[in-house]
């Protein structure tokens, strides 16, 4: 039994020695990429998952309400493409702001250019077993600002990191997103210094066909240069046309002790290419 077992085992890991064949390694790497891609579906053009690049431009409008009368606006035109390959994705955003906001000695009511921001963003690691990703970026705010209320006086960095968790809880066509980010200004000591940690988990539901789409987002601050904190709970609705046209509204109300206003709305197009 002992001399028909040992050769048994040398022909064993004589096979498992021989080259793989090229067709089912290519087989095995096609075999991942599609049940990763189902993660990253080109199908899905609601634009509400942040590990899914494509190309879209959107436009939208936010009205502020900032308590005591105070009110602020915001339209921001904003730009995404995936570039290397797909394997990192280019944002820029673009917005024109204005203020009305009054108080002991002072009134303000400005409107021009805000701050230009821009973003890198990859991801090295999907599990499409687990249904888990982590993606890491750098967020960079330039001072281009027509007025000082509109904007920082400095470059301003935000390193990023978030995780992305797909049918989280059992729940179909949804995914959980929460994100860390800790914003500081480098360069000069023209303005007030910025030194703030974000906090922002969103979770998406998608129905049939992945056309109507909610959104729940909760946003939280801590200014530690300025001892603040508060934020925003947004919710979103969507809906998407097979164009690859999608028209959205968001209302929000303000969080936390130091809440940065009462309440918002936003409303959007965005078009994925």
């Amino acid at each position: 039994m002992k001399r028909s077992f040992v050769p048994l085992v040398l022909s064993i890991c004589l096979f498992a020695l021989q080259p793989i064949d090229p067709a089912l390694a290519q087989e095995g790497a096609d075999a991942e990429q599609a049940s990763a891609d189902k993660f990253r579906s080109k199908d899905d053009k609601t634009g509400t998952n942040p590990i899914n690049f494509q190309q879209d431009i959107r436009l939208y409008h936010e009205y502020q309400d900032l308590g005591g009368g105070n009110t602020g606006n915001v339209t921001t035109f904003e730009y995404r493409t995936p570039f290397a390959k797909g394997k990192w994705q280019f944002r820029i955003k673009i917005p024109h702001r204005s203020v009305d906001v009054s108080g002991p000695g002072f009134f303000f009511d400005e409107a021009g250019l805000g701050d230009i921001n821009f973003r890198v963003l990859t991801v090295p690691y999907l599990n499409p077993e687990t249904r888990q990703a982590f993606a890491y970026g750098l967020e960079v705010w330039l001072p281009t600002a027509s007025e000082d209320i509109l904007g920082d006086d400095d470059v301003v960095l935000g390193p990023q990191l978030f995780y992305a968790f797909f049918n989280p809880f059992g729940i179909e066509s949804s995914g959980l997103f929460p994100g860390i980010q800790h914003a500081f200004n480098v360069g000069s000591n023209v303005g007030d210094d910025v030194n703030e940690t974000r906090f922002d988990i969103f979770f998406l539901k998608q129905w049939p066909e992945q056309q109507l789409y909610m959104l729940l987002n909760p946003q939280y601050i801590v200014d530690w240069e300025n001892d603040l904190q508060g934020g925003v709970f947004d919710a979103e609705v969507g809906y998407t046309w097979k164009t690859g046209v999608t028209l959205y509204g968001r209302p929000g109300v303000g969080l936390g002790p130091d809440e940065p206003l009462d309440w918002n709305f936003e409303g959007g197009i965005k078009y994925i290419f």
